[in-house]
């Protein structure tokens, strides 16, 4: 009887088989749960992006409508009836002369964050309103005004400084109105703003200790105040809702500032910086060479303020002397070379030269020299209505808001 064949099995070919088994079947659930964890993405990030629509809308309502919030609270509105997850909640506050608004998305916590300023209204129409108390407005050098301006009864005279004549382009007479005697007055509310931070110098506050510090705008978020000691701030990157006090100080070009408050009595921003802040000052305030203050920024002081050459506001620059003027002293300088995008308003003597690209509120027009003055006289200055800025809440803190930019 023959042998019937034997078949040998090594060993070690079992434990191999259910290994490669074992690793099949892991491979399948990881690729199940991974195809699990990316619907699940896919779910949220939608549903994220549709809270974040509603945050957009609720905010473009809120921009059309300011009275939907509740003066003084927060305020709940529901964006449809028939859904609930479009409840939305905002927070605002006043930052510097411009606004933040939080909204908040009641189911889900999803929220967006931003700074809004006036929207442009007939006050924007205006190149230049100079009120000189019934006087007149010469004009000289190579001076040039787009839009309508608004000057004393006895109106405009183009005129000369020392052997320099008027240069420019003659105004319409279309487009020349008659001023009153005074500027527009500031809105109530956003004259409180600016004192209430110019108060601050005189609380305690925390000293600035770290080289860097963030404060989200979200919510309902408190500001942290904070002081600095020494005259010189350098290698600082401070962000958001911040606010810093100092006597005296002098910002360096190596900060980093984005969207803070500066209050000081003195404030220098040194030559070549670059940053998004609003500096409030109750005595003198000063830009040197090549400072870039970015949009949406802004100056504010109660006695003086200066820009030197190429140094560039986007936002506002606002002089509001706490005492009366004297014609011999200077309240804003504006150099040659410097630009103001967004609005001025001086109520004192300014000088005014370089470009203003907005609407430039001026009590007297003033050009100092070294052997004296020339009362209302503008030389060497370009104003153009309009620009792109969004304005502070100075003039009309109640009217519609524009969104400025999305801020943390």
């Amino acid at each position: 009887m023959k042998n019937s064949p034997r078949i040998f099995v090594n060993a070690n070919v079992l434990p191999t088989v259910v290994v490669i088994t074992m690793l099949m079947v892991l491979s399948v659930l990881v690729l199940l749960s991974l195809w699990e964890m990316e619907s699940q993405l896919f779910v949220r990030n939608t549903y994220i992006k549709a809270r974040r629509a509603d945050l957009r809308s609720a905010l473009a309502l809120y921009c059309s409508y300011p009275g939907i919030y509740a003066q003084g609270g927060t305020n709940t509105v529901t964006l449809y009836d028939s859904v609930a997850s479009s409840e939305v909640k905002f927070d605002r506050f006043s930052w510097g002369l411009y606004e933040a608004v939080s909204v908040t998305s009641t189911y889900g916590r999803v929220n967006i964050s931003a700074l809004t300023g006036l929207r442009r209204d007939s006050r924007h129409n205006t190149a230049l309103y100079c009120a000189n108390n019934n006087g007149s407005l010469t004009l000289t050098g190579h001076t040039n005004i787009r839009g309508l301006i608004y000057v004393p009864k006895n109106g405009i005279i183009y005129g000369q400084m020392r052997s320099v004549f008027f240069s420019g382009e003659k105004i319409s007479p279309s487009e020349i109105k008659v001023s009153a005697p005074a500027l527009p007055e500031p809105d109530g509310q956003a004259k409180r703003d600016a004192t209430r931070l110019l108060d601050l110098l005189d609380g305690s506050k925390e000293p600035l200790s770290a080289d860097s510090v963030t404060v989200s705008f979200y919510g309902d978020n408190e500001p942290l105040i904070l002081s600095v000691q020494e005259r010189l701030m350098e290698n600082r990157q401070l962000s958001g809702r911040v606010v810093l006090t100092a006597d005296k100080v002098r910002i360096d070009s190596t900060c980093t500032l984005d969207n803070i408050i500066v209050v000081g009595k003195s404030v220098t921003i040194g030559h070549g910086f670059r940053g998004a802040l609003q500096v409030f000052a109750s005595d003198s305030l000063i830009l040197e060479q090549r400072v870039q203050l970015e949009y949406p920024s802004g100056i504010y002081s109660t006695n003086y303020a200066e820009l030197n050459d190429e140094a560039v506001v986007n936002g506002y620059a606002v002089v509001q002397p706490s005492n009366s003027p004297d014609v011999r002293k200077r309240n804003y300088f504006q150099s040659r070379q410097a630009c103001v995008r967004g609005l001025l308003y001086v109520d004192g003597n300014a000088q005014l030269q370089g470009i203003v690209s907005g609407t430039a509120y001026i009590s007297r027009a003033v050009y100092y020299s070294n052997e004296g003055y020339y009362k209302d006289m503008v030389y060497d200055a370009t104003v153009l209505c309009g620009g792109q800025m969004v304005h502070p809440m100075w003039l009309n803190a109640r009217g519609q808001r524009e969104i400025i930019k999305y801020v943390e």
